[in-house]
């Protein structure tokens, strides 16, 4: 990224951007490995949940659908490694309950979509499971009905996600290094 960049909310976006870019590019594996190693750098000193978790999950995407060349799974290892670091900035960063509960939830699925990459499904299963538990355990009380609704649709999409890995799979696990 150019330097005026550097400081920008957008930074993150612009990076997530790129790598996405070169999923499409032939031949350009290493040089999408090498911005996913910056890129994971950003995200822990960002110190925003959010960007934290999405760029593990663009990390996860570029991997897994990327041009067959393309896939590399080292990224899966990288974003799993950002995930798992406890003591990243990201992680001690003061959130109203509402957004602690939300990033604990995005953190857990995008932990269980790497676990699943790796071919690690009842590890993968178990993190889904986690992230089920806690959407669970939310009160609903005193909330509004648009965000009530979009719990629910949540909750459910992820109990059908648990039902789908659990189903037998005619492709194989991620394996290109």
């Amino acid at each position: 990224l150019r330097p005026d960049f550097a400081g920008s909310p957008e930074r993150i976006k612009l990076s997530i951007m790129k790598l996405d870019y070169y999923k499409a590019i032939p031949q350009s594996r290493e040089r999408a490995y090498k911005h996913a190693l910056s890129l994971a750098v950003e995200a822990i000193h960002e110190r925003n949940p959010n960007s934290y978790v999405y760029a593990c999950e663009s990390m996860l995407a570029h991997s897994e659908f990327a041009l067959p060349e393309n896939r590399d799974s080292r990224l899966i290892d990288l974003a799993l490694a950002v995930l798992l670091d406890e003591t990243a900035p990201t992680n001690h960063v003061k959130l109203h309950p509402d957004q602690a509960t939300q990033y604990r939830v995005n953190r857990l699925v995008a932990i269980a979509d790497a676990r699943r990459l790796r071919g690690e499904l009842p590890v993968a299963l178990m993190h889904l499971g986690e992230a089920i538990s806690v959407m669970q355990s939310v009160e609903l009380k005193n909330k509004p009905d648009w965000w009530i609704d979009q719990h629910k649709l949540l909750l459910v999409n992820l109990e059908s996600q648990a039902v789908a890995w659990q189903k037998p799979s005619t492709a194989p696990p991620q394996s290109a290094k």
